[in-house]
């Protein structure tokens, strides 16, 4: 009887063991790199609202952040944004030197920035010499010892309505002013101190040198003394003008008993009196 041929049986994978299986399945489970929340904030910038990037991806840095009220936010000082200065000086010292200011009022409803010093002229007036008056900005270690430190001016100021500001100034002599005759006798310079006779002199007898006779009344009259000078000082003086940056009004104070000196002048002060 012939041999019936054997069915194949048909092959069947092998079961992992046990400890396979679990090896397989932590694998599984743990998380791609750059899926984690760590890996996602390294991989690009946070998105917001809008498709717009947030901090430091979006480039920001301090200085994008608007600053605080500066002068350069306030416009400068118009002509019609000041009033007129206003001078004032004091007696001299006991050095001679005679010191003042110039003080000038934002008069406007707006605030406004005053840009600059200004500027001081000055004008010589009897017997002061032009040629030997000069004016200087204010340093420190100079002849205006009075004159307040240079660190204390500003190349710029804010005024607020109704804020003012300050230039100062001293007048410091280099020479008195020079001496010229008076109406009083003895002094050098005038007519000669010994008196020249005006008219004819007499005789001892009384009579005229010129006259044929006659009392002694009938002679012109004696000599007389011409007036003479005396030394003094010379009238002079020293008119210094401040004019504000901008144009506005300016301000004149006049030293007097002044001929040959310098007048040292500040910067910006502020109101010592704000």
């Amino acid at each position: 009887m012939p041999t019936r041929p054997s069915r194949a049986t048909p092959h069947r994978p092998r079961a992992a063991p046990p400890r396979a299986r679990t090896r397989l399945a932590a694998r599984a489970a743990s998380p791609v790199p750059g899926d984690t929340a760590e890996g996602k904030d390294k991989a690009g910038p946070k998105e917001t609202p809008g498709g717009k990037e947030s901090g430091a991806a979006a480039g920001t840095s301090p200085t994008d952040v608007p600053s605080a009220s500066s002068p350069a936010d306030v416009p400068a000082c118009a002509p019609g944004s000041l009033g007129p200065a206003v001078a004032s000086s004091a007696a001299p010292d006991s050095t001679g030197v005679v010191y003042g200011s110039f003080r000038v009022t934002n008069v406007s409803s707006d605030g406004c920035t005053v840009t600059g010093p200004g500027s001081v002229v000055t004008a010589s007036l009897g017997a002061a010499d032009a040629d030997r008056i000069g004016t200087a900005r204010h340093a420190a270690g100079d002849a205006a010892a009075g004159l307040p430190d240079p660190s204390l001016e500003a190349p710029s100021l804010t005024l607020a309505p109704g804020a003012a500001y300050e230039v100062q100034f001293a007048w410091v002599p280099s020479e008195t002013c020079p001496t010229t005759g008076g109406p009083t006798g003895g002094g050098t310079g005038g007519p000669s101190p010994d008196p020249s006779p005006t008219g004819d002199t007499t005789t001892s007898a009384g009579s005229s040198a010129g006259g044929g006779g006659g009392g002694g009344g009938g002679g012109e009259a004696g000599p007389t003394t011409q007036l003479v000078t005396a030394d003094g000082p010379a009238e002079g003086s020293v008119s210094v003008t401040y004019t504000p940056e901008g144009g506005s009004g300016s301000a004149t104070a006049t030293v007097s008993n002044a001929c040959v000196g310098t007048v040292y002048w500040t910067g910006l002060l502020a109101d010592p009196a704000a």
